[in-house]
């Protein structure tokens, strides 16, 4: 945070807020190093700058979104855009995306941003048909990166996410169990994305004929559907459950009802799923 700035914002929301210096200051520092804070003369260490924020009432987001005049910053905006990604499969999404990767990339060097931008050129690619072991070396440097880390970021788990499909099942598998840990232990909030690597799981272990084990992953994607209430995603894996028993009429069934809540293009591409790696035709 630039100190001058910094003090600037937090002036603008405590007065905004209507909230004195002694309130702000309290527990932390004293009532005249707020004042020094706020005219650009004393700068709080960073523990105590996000102590200072939470005395205003917001997080430490918010306050840079304000700090950045209601605007994310282009990297903040490329992180939220990616982790919204992994819910749409929409070409043009991912286009906007990887525009704004190569305009950040063109000033700054970020890992980050280098493996976001790998990544979502890969999907591109695999949607104009490249070859999967082309894709895959091509995303191989990012998941050795993200294997070397110690601890895995909320970003880190939404790119593995992102490239499962383009590994081998065992690799694939490993970098599940290793996620959902993470989101267990660290993140117990992402509910949605540990529903997303539950279903892609699910399907990727369906193509290999391992269906006793994405039975598992099936049966906990739909207790987490009906938690975070995606009764779309409830279908998804209802019909791939469907699939495993070999019950056309309940594929045909679910697939119905995802038409009829408007789910379209999650439907074509289950349409397009079940063909393609089971051979069976959805009207």
């Amino acid at each position: 945070m630039e100190d001058e700035k910094f003090g600037e914002t937090f002036k603008f929301i405590r007065k905004s807020r209507g909230l004195s210096q002694d309130y702000v200051a309290r527990n932390i520092v004293s009532r005249t190093s707020i004042s020094k804070i706020e005219n650009g003369k004393q700068t709080p260490s960073i523990s105590k700058a996000y102590s200072l924020i939470k005395n205003l009432g917001l997080e430490a987001d918010e306050f840079l979104y304000i700090q950045n005049n209601y605007k994310r910053d282009l990297k903040s905006s490329i992180l939220h855009q990616f982790m919204n990604l992994s819910e749409t499969t929409q070409a043009e999404s991912i286009s906007h995306v990887v525009n704004e990767c190569k305009k950040y990339l063109s000033n700054y060097f970020d890992v980050q941003i280098s493996h976001i931008f790998i990544v979502l050129q890969s999907l591109k690619s695999y949607e104009n048909g490249e070859e999967f072991s082309k894709i895959e070396e091509r995303l191989k440097p990012v998941w050795e990166d993200l294997s070397k880390l110690d601890t895995w970021l909320t970003i880190d788990l939404f790119i593995i996410n992102n490239i499962l499909y383009f590994f081998p099942i065992n690799t694939s598998y490993n970098m599940t169990k290793q996620s959902l840990k993470t989101i267990e232990n660290k993140y117990p909030y992402l509910l949605r994305l540990k529903n997303a690597f539950n279903l892609n799981i699910s399907y990727l272990l369906m193509r290999e004929n391992l269906f006793e084990q994405a039975t598992k992953f099936l049966s906990e994607s739909m207790e987490l559907s009906k938690i975070i209430k995606r009764y779309d995603l409830l279908l998804i894996a209802k019909i791939r459950l469907s699939i495993i028993n070999n019950n056309f009429e309940q594929i045909q069934k679910y697939y119905n009802l995802l038409v009829e809540i408007g789910a379209e293009e999650l439907a074509f591409g289950v349409k397009k799923e079940v063909k393609q790696a089971f051979n069976m035709t959805i009207i």
